[in-house]
Formats: C-alpha cells, sequence, structure tokens
C-alpha cells in the first residue's frame, strides 16, 4: 500500500461520508477488519497505533447516523 497518512490526525479522518484510512490514504464508508488485515492490523491495534478512543466507530458519520436511526426504527416496532 502507500505512505502512512502521518499529516491527518484521527480525528480529521473521520468525515460525514467516508473515513479515511491513515495507513493507505483511502477514503471507505468503514474501515472493515477485513482492510485492516491489509495493513497487519486488527481494529484495536489500528485504534492503538493511532491514539483513537477503543468506543471511537470506525465508520463514516453518515453510515453512523443511518445505524442509528436503524436501531430505533427497529426498537419501537418491536
Amino acid at each position: 500500500m502507500g505512505q502512512p497518512m502521518h499529516k491527518l490526525c484521527w480525528e480529521q479522518s473521520i468525515q460525514v461520508d467516508h473515513i479515511i484510512c491513515l495507513e493507505c490514504g483511502q477514503p471507505l464508508q468503514l474501515l472493515s477488519h477485513r482492510h485492516l488485515t491489509r495493513h497487519s492490523l486488527t481494529p484495536t491495534t489500528y485504534k492503538r497505533k493511532y491514539h483513537i478512543p477503543q468506543t471511537q466507530s470506525l465508520s463514516s458519520r453518515s453510515l453512523r447516523l443511518r445505524r442509528q436511526q436503524l436501531a430505533i426504527c427497529c426498537r419501537t416496532s418491536a
């Protein structure tokens, strides 16, 4: 892959419609386990490496919001 994206802090990497992988710079909706294994990382080791809180989601803000809305919708219909 490319050079690590050290110029970008993790807060800036999480955008509205994408999250930028700090390893390769690729914009994605979700930093999946599959993508991170290409860099020999797990979500936990990626978060440790870039000092990201373990509670922080590795997805774009819009995807996170859609999932929250779906969870609320499913809860109210049950």
